[in-house]
């Protein structure tokens, strides 16, 4: 009786198990959305220029470096659920306070405890994903993770703009990324079982023993750097994207929220695109090929004239955009599989550094040039990411490689 008990408990954890998992990465997106969405009603509220309140992502990208590299340590001595545990708590507290803020300086304070939340959260669903799941399996549960933020960002969109139209940009932390941080808690508390949750990086294992073998990897530390460069450009582009198509092309706070559920359907798109083809082609090939489309689209869509035209080569950046983080992450996992906790942390802290630079680069030429010189410099750093990737970074199980 109390075995068949047991085993129906373990059978429903299983069950919840991606769905924990997906949840889990789906909270760590609408932040974003929200400041990329409604940046001139932010300006507006605290009487600063676009430029100046864009670099509320610069801040929370650089805590998120920070976090990202303590976690990177930690990984290897604490149980992977509980620090996911820790950091959905964390976004949940961002979510109260910043929806109290007075000042732009506390709203930049509290906004970084996502930042936080978000480095625990992301390397350790990878980690969790990658430790249980094999092959084939494990491409198609790490599609669904990169395609939680894909639909968060629909969904997200369409909250956040409606939430505050009924009030203003502070309702939507707390009736939107309030609850769903609270639903994710529940999921994983009930989803991801602690006997499956073996953390094999943990024991006698040195903590620095991870950093050695990554530094020691030519092909590990190219796939940090390409994902820093990579993220650079794309950060910059996702920072300013809406504002660029509201003040050049004059749209409303509705089509710039269309626009974005773009974005979305078409980074999980390209999520989807390369699952299917990674059973055929090399992570670093569809990684660098990712990369050089995206590249000539940002330029592009920054510089055409036409609103129509450039929101469809917006959607192009976004749906190579999708293809590179998938082969991006699959890359990654491989390089080092004795510390993924620890290199997929870097990786996070690749990306935090990557977005930082981003959205610091963008604000800086925005207060000083245009739109246009931005698209041209972000092109060029997304195609300096794709030669990094292409000429120093493979797969250990390929034979073929430079």
């Amino acid at each position: 009786m109390v075995e068949e008990l047991m085993k129906n408990e373990t059978n429903k954890g299983e069950k919840l198990f991606l769905p924990a998992l997906f949840s889990s990465r789906f909270t760590t997106a609408p932040a974003r959305t929200l400041i990329s969405l409604l940046l001139i009603e932010i300006g507006i509220t605290f009487g600063l220029q676009v430029g100046i309140v864009g670099q509320i992502s610069a801040v929370n990208s650089l805590v998120m470096l920070i976090a990202s590299f303590i976690v990177s340590l930690l990984s290897v001595k604490y149980n992977h659920t509980k620090l996911l545990i820790i950091g959905l708590i964390l976004q949940a507290l961002s979510a109260i306070t910043c929806s109290f803020s007075t000042s732009f300086f506390t709203l930049i304070l509290f906004f970084s405890l996502n930042g936080i939340g978000a480095a625990l959260i992301t390397p350790m669903t990878l980690s969790i994903t990658a430790e249980h799941l094999q092959g084939q399996k494990r491409a198609n549960a790490i599609g669904w993770l990169i395609i939680s933020t894909s639909v968060a960002n629909i969904i997200g969109n369409l909250a956040i703009n409606h939430l505050a139209g009924l009030s203003d940009w502070r309702l939507p932390f707390l009736a939107f990324l309030l609850p769903i941080n609270l639903l994710s808690l529940v999921l994983v508390s009930m989803g991801i079982p602690k006997k499956i949750d073996e953390n094999k990086d943990s024991g006698n294992t040195r903590i620095l023993d991870g950093y050695k073998e990554i530094l020691g990897s030519k092909s590990s530390i190219a796939c940090l750097i390409g994902t820093t460069l990579s993220s650079s450009s794309i950060g910059g582009f996702l920072v300013y994207q809406a504002t660029f198509f509201r003040q050049r092309h004059l749209i409303s706070v509705d089509l710039a929220a269309f626009m974005l559920v773009g974005n979305a359907i078409c980074v999980a798109l390209g999520s989807r695109t390369a699952s299917r083809l990674m059973k055929r082609f090399e992570s670093r090939l569809l990684w660098t090929i990712a990369m050089i489309f995206s590249g000539l689209s940002i330029l592009s869509s920054f510089t055409f004239p036409n609103l129509w035209a450039a929101m469809v080569l917006a959607w192009l950046v976004n749906f190579f955009m999708g293809i590179a983080f998938m082969s991006a992450n699959s890359l990654t996992l491989d390089q080092i599989p004795g510390f993924r906790g620890t290199i997929m942390s870097l990786f996070t802290a690749a990306n935090s550094m990557g977005s930082t630079i981003g959205a610091s680069l963008g604000g800086i030429i925005l207060l000083r040039y245009n739109y246009g010189f931005l698209g041209v410099l972000l092109g060029l750093i997304t195609l300096l990411a794709a030669l990094t990737v292409y000429l120093w970074a493979h797969s250990p199980t390929s034979s073929t490689h430079p």
